[in-house]
């Protein structure tokens, strides 16, 4: 049962620049054996230690495909379920385990954030196996499993920094009388540490920066609230399947009346639960180990989300994810307990099951409609491409180059997705399709990818050049966009030639080994924006070329500068020789410009040491290191 909705359609899986991002690291890892002693950068600033990226290389070791690291991390998530059970049957009884282990096995929300190949994602299988360690040791008496309680605390707080709260559990099971040999305690601190070391040498040896970011988010002013407790209930059900999603999402993909009711009555029943569990570790007599077994529960459902009640960031979902495993050994617990109501032997049980059965079939229709609308209906910013188009893609792509050299003309996402995509292949270099197009020089023609936008937002330059420019030799869609992935292959000389058509010939040499081919500038958007489109070749690389930039002074008649513009599209560590490039570059002009006739200054700078590139024009060096391209009339000042 947790298996199927977790393992089913694994192509479907988002894949973003995070999971892109992540793979990569670990694919070095198991075939190039590179050594991480810290993960990615997270979204509150603080970086994440390395553990996440060891784990996803145990399926890069067996092949480089985004599937295998998919279905691992969503059999972590099964391991947790079936651990979850197994940890109610051994302490509680079986039908506290068989209610759990169901209602967490069909989570919506649980399958969701377990087919996602994020750090977060592999914290539940740690947190139950953390709480299954203290629970041998509180209820079963054995001091040893303290040790196993530090290595998997030590090892869970490595996935993610929200699961911080579980170290609270510790002081609570030694509280409730967990049995504590001192003997182990230096090594379960020893065993508790280790992970950690080569994360903390890194912090240490670049001057601790998640020290000064934990200052400052817990220095900042931020809201104390109680909207964690409320939250985290979610998973409990298909809550905003849609709207999590896509805002204007489709009716069907609304909780329809029946799924609300069940949602509902299952929120309550969870509240309802949770109080009887603390009834009974606070109140209630029970059999010997059952009153500090609730205990545990109780602190189980209620410390890990201490860390969030105050904070200085956004709560985002799925923070919450590795609190997720004890509301369902709560609702597990607290059903199986109503189940034994003395008064209705059969009916209450029966109305239970009955209840269990519609649940469950609910939320496996809401999974299943889910994945049937991202693979048929549409696809959003938020959720991403499914990883089975832009694998697709790359695949269609590296057929047509010939073994050559793939360009990618995008930018964000799209470059780590398609890094990914082409290990081992002879590579992909991006180009920013908001600023540079290039042809190489070379026999075989050029392979280029070409994205559609996901947002609805204005196509950039580039992509408009070649979609207009150059046909496409085959079309890769997906729900949503017709255009999806466009392919183009195109002869390297007709490449070229598109690149110079239009252009007014300008002939400047630097001393880096560009050589400035020819210019056009032009007023865009009511006279408000001077685009200067500028062609440039690489004829050698001389020296360091990695910070070289282009500087574009837009002046009038009299030489005063009235706007600049300074960056490049295609970085100096990516040049090759005979790489011919056009480049957009976009100067806006402020509000008070006066109507008349306008230049564009451009030459290249160092932007470390500010040191312009040396120029010249017909073999004599001018006085000034550029060369002024215009000019363009600006008619209107508005």
């Amino acid at each position: 049962m947790a298996a199927v909705p977790r393992l089913v359609a694994l192509d479907l899986a988002p894949f973003k620049a995070d999971e892109a991002a992540v793979l990569n690291h670990a694919a070095e890892i198991a075939v190039n054996h590179a050594t991480f002693l810290v993960g990615p950068k997270s979204s509150t600033g603080l970086f994440t230690p390395p553990l996440p990226l060891y784990l996803l290389a145990l399926p890069m070791a067996i092949g480089r495909d985004a599937v295998l690291g998919t279905a691992f991390v969503a059999l972590t998530n099964v391991l947790a379920v079936v651990l979850l059970a197994r940890l109610l049957e051994r302490w509680f009884d079986r039908r506290a385990a068989l209610i759990g282990g169901l209602l967490y096995a069909v989570s919506f929300w649980s399958v969701i954030f377990s087919r996602r190949v994020w750090d977060v994602s592999l914290a539940p299988l740690f947190a139950v196996l953390f709480v299954t360690a203290l629970t041998d040791w509180l209820l079963g008496r054995r001091p040893r499993s303290q040790v196993w309680a530090a290595l998997w605390l030590g090892l869970l707080l490595q996935t993610h920094f929200s699961t911080w709260g579980y170290v609270l559990l510790v002081p609570l099971v030694v509280l409730l009388g967990a049995p504590v040999r001192w003997r182990l305690v230096p090594l379960a601190l020893a065993v508790a540490a280790a992970p950690w070391l080569p994360f903390l040498l890194w912090e240490a040896q670049n001057g601790w920066p998640d020290w000064t970011t934990l200052r400052t988010l817990l220095g900042s002013a931020g809201a104390w609230d109680l909207n964690p407790y409320r939250d985290v209930t979610v998973f409990l059900s298909a809550q905003g399947m849609g709207g999590f999603w896509a805002p204007a999402q489709p009716p069907y993909l609304e909780e329809g009346p029946v799924l609300l009711l069940l949602r509902n009555a299952l929120v309550v029943l969870f509240w309802a639960s949770l109080a009887y569990v603390a009834l009974r570790a606070m109140v209630l007599r029970s059999r010997p180990g059952q009153r500090r077994g609730h205990a545990l529960l109780l602190g189980w459902a209620l410390l890990p989300l201490v860390a969030f009640v105050h904070r200085s960031y956004p709560l985002i979902f799925h923070y919450l994810f590795p609190a997720a495993p004890a509301l369902f050994a709560v609702l597990g617990v607290g059903l199986a307990a109503l189940t034994r109501t003395p008064r209705s032997p059969r009916l209450v049980p029966l109305g239970v099951a009955l209840y269990l059965a519609v649940h469950a079939g609910g939320q496996l229709w809401a999974s299943g409609r889910f994945l049937r609308w991202v693979d048929s209906e549409n696809v959003t910013e938020t959720y991403g491409v499914p990883l089975k188009y832009s694998r697709a893609a790359a695949e269609a792509a590296k057929a047509i180059s010939l073994g050559r050299q793939v360009y990618l003309v995008g930018h964000g996402d799209d470059v780590h997705i398609f890094a990914f995509h082409f290990w081992g292949h002879a590579g992909i270099k991006p180009v920013d399709d908001r600023s540079a197009l290039v042809v190489p020089r070379q026999e075989e023609p050029v392979a280029y990818i070409v994205p559609a936008l996901l947002a609805n937002a204005p196509v950039a330059p580039v992509s408009a050049f070649v979609t207009d420019q150059l046909a496409p030799a085959q079309t890769i869609t997906y729900p949503g966009r017709a255009n999806g992935f466009a392919l183009h292959s195109v002869a390297a000389g007709d490449g070229r030639a598109a690149l110079l058509s239009g252009l007014q010939p300008v002939e400047a040499a630097l001393s880096n080994g560009v050589l400035f081919r020819g210019a056009r500038l032009f007023t865009a958007g009511g006279d408000r924006e001077l685009t200067l489109l500028l062609a440039w070749e690489v004829t050698s690389v001389e020296g360091d070329v990695t910070n070289q930039r282009f500087f574009n002074h837009a002046v009038d008649s009299g030489g005063r500068q009235v706007a600049q513009w300074d960056g490049i599209g295609y970085p100096g560590w990516a040049w090759r020789p005979g790489d011919l490039v056009l480049s957009w570059h976009r100067l806006s002009l402020p509000g008070t410009t006066p109507p008349g006739a306008y230049w564009v200054r451009v030459g290249m700078y160092d932007s470390v040491t500010l040191r312009r590139t040396e120029l010249r024009v017909g073999g004599e060096r001018p006085s000034e290191d550029f060369v002024a391209i215009g000019p363009v009339e600006v008619t209107s000042g508005r």
